[in-house]
């Protein structure tokens, strides 16, 4: 692990490096003079279809193919209302489309023209974006009109002419759940590293407010799910909680013995979690600060953690020479996890991985899905995610093993808790039944590894993208009346 680097924050940043080697290895497969995506962006062109597992179609031209972008894409969402999907790529832009139509409405492109990555967030409300390139400087887009709202100045020394490499300069940053502000810290760049956090209007991009308090580099930010309070972890191997209003700090989380990677409010904002390289989890009372539990179990670290939505149950996986997952309770007492054959427990998830890449908790908290390598034999390791019921640790399913170099790539939940959509590094992505973990559909029709996929806000849709350059939106509300539904 490096130093310095806040996991949890960068399990994206971690992914897309997955991604940019597997792909490389893959377009080594393929023609050096294949050409590359169409330039249409008004075409529509349902030239996929989504199949059953006997090969049927069942969203015969219900697949709109999103064609614009020049290289992978690496990201896609919907926004809240479902009518736009926002999509990132390798080619320096961030893109907004129709939904329904595949229509391209606007391009946001990087702010120097370089070969560098853009990221994108929208704002809780799908109002508008936020894209943060490697120059150190944030934009807010309005997503109706395309017209940049706020500028935020570059939070590191960025010189044009040099060639960044993503990891030093990464900035963390948040959006408040009301829409309204951003905290920012600054890059680790050694001449641009600073022991503070800043407040920022989401509007106007005005500094609003300067959190000073810990003494090095702050490694993660976040708001709490009211919005009235941040959290901030830093190299100092302290979390500080601060009055997002004013900038009073309320709470310093002490306890720790190396640098903190990352920090996080529980759903009901009561508690807070931090991980470290100190081999521990702790959970702390935000109010006060006071240490509630050190959750212990993990030999290694370099940690992925999560509270389920209800804020019930923690989950926590390391690697290194660990490779296990645990779940715990609010209190931080751990889950014991039946056995596979049911006549003993365990005090870790059976099938841990190696490295766990992908953690998703159902929108209704009682299940979570992981994705990751798993050790099969001295010299061998497959590929695949397992589903768990989160109350029990009891597994249900594990989903598509897959040998060799496959990387995990998505994993996400309907809104209904009923279905998971799932994608390895090939060309297809696939819909599961959560109850029973019956695999019901594929969705075939792209040229090279599907990257990411997400589901529309209304459960009927798929977004997928793809490193073939182009994203897709699926009809898969027929994938209800298959049978074992």
């Amino acid at each position: 692990m490096m130093k310095q680097f806040p996991t949890s924050q960068l399990t994206r940043f971690l992914l897309i490096v997955a991604v940019g080697v597997t792909v490389f290895c893959a377009n080594l497969r393929c023609s050096e003079t294949e050409s590359p995506p169409d330039d249409g962006r008004d075409e529509i062109e349902a030239t996929g279809a989504a199949t059953d597992d006997d090969g049927d179609d069942i969203a015969q031209d219900g697949v709109v193919v999103l064609r614009g972008h020049t290289a992978i894409v690496n990201w896609a969402e919907f926004t809240p209302d479902g009518r736009r999907i926002l999509t990132e790529s390798y080619d320096k832009t961030v893109r907004l489309w129709d939904a329904a139509t595949g229509k391209e409405l606007m391009v946001f492109r990087d702010h120097f023209g370089r070969n560098d990555i853009s990221t994108a967030k929208l704002t809780p409300d799908g109002l508008r974006i936020l894209t943060r390139p490697l120059d150190g400087t944030i934009r807010i887009w309005d997503v109706a009109t395309g017209k940049q709202l706020a500028f935020v100045p570059q939070l590191h020394n960025f010189d044009p002419n040099i060639k960044y490499k993503l990891g030093p300069t990464y900035i963390p940053v948040a959006f408040s759940p009301d829409g309204t502000r951003i905290v920012t810290a600054t890059s680790a760049l050694p001449t641009s590293r600073e022991p503070v956090a800043r407040v920022w209007s989401a509007v106007t991009g005005r500094e609003l407010l300067t959190l000073q308090g810990h003494e090095d580099w702050v490694t993660a930010v976040a708001f709490s799910p009211d919005s009235q309070r941040i959290i901030t972890a830093s190299l100092d191997k302290t979390a500080h909680v601060w009055d997002a209003a004013t900038g009073e700090e309320l709470a310093v989380l002490k306890g720790h013995e190396d640098q903190l990677d990352s920090a996080m409010f529980s759903p009901d904002g009561l508690r807070v979690l931090t991980t470290s390289p100190d081999k521990t989890v702790r959970l702390w009372d935000a109010a006060t600060g006071e240490e509630i539990a050190v959750l212990r179990g993990h030999a290694g670290f370099g940690y992925d953690v999560a509270f389920s939505p209800d804020g019930l149950r923690i989950f926590t996986a390391s690697g290194g020479r660990d490779n296990t997952a645990h779940l715990w309770d609010a209190d931080g007492n751990e889950v014991p996890v039946p056995h596979r054959d049911g006549d003993e427990n365990e005090t870790w998830l059976q099938n841990t991985f190696m490295e766990v890449r992908i953690v998703a908790f159902s929108p209704d908290g009682k299940y979570l899905a992981t994705g990751g390598v798993k050790a099969d034999g001295a010299d061998k390791f497959v590929h695949c995610f397992c589903l768990w019921e989160a109350a029990t640790g009891r597994e249900v399913a594990m989903l598509l093993v897959q040998e060799g170099e496959n990387y995990v790539h998505a994993a996400a939940f309907s809104p209904d808790s009923t279905r998971l959509v799932t994608a390895f590094d090939g060309l297809t992505a696939r819909i599961w039944d959560v109850a029973t973990g019956k695999e019901l559909a594929e969705l075939r029709g792209h040229k090279k590894s599907v990257i990411a996929a997400a589901f529309s806000p209304d459960g009927q849709r798929i977004v997928t993208a793809s490193a073939d350059g182009t994203a897709r939106v699926w009809d898969i509300s027929s994938v209800d009346d298959q049978p074992g539904r």
